[in-house]
């Protein structure tokens, strides 16, 4: 939504006062996807979980 704005040409102080985010947040929406293409889930940080989710679901 913000980046399909953005691409459709419109600037984006329009974008931040449509969509009632902050400049930052838009500049970081089109820096993160000119630098990796395609919206995908990225790398997590942090330390893997322990239970897989199919354990997780026999728990429950």
């Amino acid at each position: 939504w913000v980046y399909a704005l953005l691409e459709e040409g419109y600037p984006s102080r329009y974008v931040v006062n449509k969509e009632n985010i902050s400049q930052l947040t838009v500049i970081r929406i089109k820096q993160c996807k000119d630098k990796t293409g395609p919206f995908k889930n990225q790398p997590k940080s942090g330390h893997p979980r322990l239970i897989t989710d199919h354990i997780e679901r026999n728990v429950i």
